[in-house]
């Protein structure tokens, strides 16, 4: 049936402490939103468990995961409660976690698995408490720890440092500031949609000549030989993309064959996943005996198991966490303001490449609180400039 980590038991504990609390504040617009659409994304999975006849273990299993995660919705904007040093808090104390997982034995490669993301984060917060009398060369902190991780072969920590990198270049002098006008906005808006675009298809570029040319040793080669032998369509410089996230070829076929009502809590096709297995030679052994078809994604596991409306409600926190990044509201945390640029565009790769469960469920609850505080936060910002301008105004 799974298992309750110490995170899911600790927000089923809080619960009845902070409920009224609660209560009050995601009737404001962002929690709202995303509740709602919670909300609507778990009657979608409970809707497709009963149409696809999930087995029981399945849907208890997928039921758990999701109410959890609304749970965590709906009571981390109060714990939060809108301070930032509670925010900043509640990530160190995430980051101690990976920390105590690697000092208790890892079992994964030490610095890709369990210190890229701490390492970055501190230089994030390094970066934002030194930014007022350095400018944009606090930055050659977050930069370094970008290549580091790239030397260890830590590509998609690598990839989304240096790419947090690139966005706080162009927000990094107003950390702490009031919010910009609105010209000033629309116009580092766009350069912000533009750094992100160059700056993916230049992190991808460096990845594959580094890679290629054996810069990160023999086993980055061979992976990325892989990867590229993997992915049968020509997509240009995301091959490497399609290649290493090859759940997408499953995935994304099954959507297309049923976009509307999912297959269920832990979704299963035996006959499909079997004879894709084949037909793109990939040995996903595990995947074969239980036909459980891969999706590696927050967004294509949402979509593939509740339809479209788990495919809507990623996509809905995709845009907000978007959105936080080329509007720079992240500045509104003050000197916590990098880490969290840095965080958010984890997030928003892990929402497309990675698998949502576990500890996740909890971490992603709350870190979706702290996007909808930051929006929250701007928009007073934006108010008590209205009425200071409004009152100047009135008395000139």
């Amino acid at each position: 049936m799974g298992e309750l980590g110490a995170r899911d038991i600790l927000v089923i504990v809080l619960a009845p402490f902070y409920i009224r609390k609660a209560t009050q504040i995601v009737r404001m617009k962002p929690f709202r939103t995303f509740l709602s659409l919670g909300v609507i994304y778990f009657v979608s999975l409970v809707t497709s468990d009963f149409v696809r006849q999930s087995a029981e273990e399945d849907y208890f299993r997928g039921w758990a995961k999701i109410l959890i995660f609304l749970l965590t919705l709906f009571l981390a904007p109060a714990l939060l409660d809108g301070k930032p040093w509670r925010m900043a808090a509640y990530m160190v104390g995430s980051l101690m976690v990976i920390l105590a997982s690697a000092a208790a034995g890892p079992t994964l490669p030490l610095y890709k698995f369990y210190l890229a993301i701490p390492v970055s984060c501190v230089c994030f917060i390094g970066a934002g408490y030194l930014s007022a009398r350095f400018g944009r060369m606090a930055l050659i902190l977050p930069l370094l720890s970008g290549l580091v991780a790239l030397s260890q072969n830590a590509r998609s920590a690598a990839g989304m440092t240096l790419l947090a990198t690139g966005i706080l270049s162009l927000w990094i002098l107003d950390v702490g500031k009031a919010t910009p006008s609105k010209t000033k906005l629309r116009r580092k808006s766009i350069a912000a949609i533009c750094t992100m675009v160059l700056g993916i298809l230049a992190i991808l570029g460096l990845y594959k000549y580094a890679a290629s040319n054996g810069l990160l040793g023999k086993e980055g080669q061979e992976k990325y030989e892989t990867q590229i032998s993997i992915s049968q369509e020509d997509v240009g410089p995301f091959d490497i993309v399609l290649g290493g996230r090859n759940e997408m070829l499953f995935s994304v076929p099954e959507i297309l064959r049923s976009p509307i009502i999912g297959y269920g809590s832990w979704a299963k096709d035996y006959e499909f996943v079997h004879s894709r297995s084949y037909e793109l030679g990939i040995q996903k052994g595990s995947v074969r005996t239980t036909g459980r078809i891969p999706t590696h994604s927050f967004l294509l596991q949402g979509w593939v198991e509740a339809g479209i409306c788990g495919g809507i409600f990623w996509m809905f926190a995709l845009l907000q966490m978007l959105r936080t990044l080329f509007t720079g509201t992240f500045n509104t945390l003050g000197v916590w303001g990098p880490l969290f640029c840095y965080t958010i565009t984890q997030l928003s790769w892990d929402l497309l490449f990675s698998p949502f469960g576990g500890e996740r469920k909890v971490e992603v609850g709350f870190m979706l609180a702290i996007v909808s505080w930051m929006a929250v936060i701007a928009r007073r910002e934006q108010q008590a400039q209205i009425r200071l301008r409004t009152s100047v105004e009135a008395t000139a």
